[in-house]
């Protein structure tokens, strides 16, 4: 199943509003725990609110070069680039 360019800016933006939340849980946990809580203690806390904020800009960027018509593809688009995909496989 391959999403039309709107359907799949709308999913990335519910994945990003999750991400964000999840962000600002972590980021509240660092904030309330930082000054009473060892470092090393956070770390990972540390890692996975730094991994979900890559996540939220990258989601943000494509979000944006979806809605300006920077990143398009159609169906017929992808389809024929799968069938090529496929028959130089075949071919190979």
């Amino acid at each position: 199943m391959v999403l039309d360019p709107a359907d799949l800016a709308e999913e990335l933006t519910r994945r990003l509003a999750g991400v964000e939340a999840r962000l600002a849980h972590l980021d509240s946990q660092l904030r309330d725990y930082r000054e009473s809580v060892p470092r090393i203690a956070l770390i990972e806390t540390e890692y996975a609110s730094t991994v979900a904020r890559a996540e939220a800009d990258w989601l943000s960027g494509v979000i944006a070069d979806i809605q300006s018509g920077k990143l398009a593809w159609s169906r017929d688009q992808i389809a024929a680039q799968a069938a090529e995909a496929f028959f130089d496989a075949a071919d190979g």
